[in-house]
């Protein structure tokens, strides 16, 4: 079983993903947007989706962490 992790920026925020192979699928394991002391993590509902690449479960935990802050945030200015 392969695990792989990832991060980037997000308008001052870092959003960390942590993904990792099962069988025949991977599936994102761990999504966090992190600012300062403040946190934002997914819930495990929304991360039950499988993917067919490393590459798709990826851009989706990036998606998914940029649409958290957003809502968090509101538009951007």
């Amino acid at each position: 079983m392969k695990k792989m992790a990832s991060s980037i920026c997000h308008r001052g925020w870092k959003i960390k993903v942590r993904y990792e192979q099962k069988l025949y699928h991977w599936t994102i394991v761990e999504l966090l947007a992190v600012h300062d002391n403040d946190q934002i993590a997914a819930t495990e509902t929304s991360l039950q989706q499988r993917y067919a690449t490393s590459q798709a479960a990826l851009a989706f935990g990036h998606i998914e962490g940029r649409r958290l802050i957003d809502e968090r945030l509101g538009p951007a200015q």
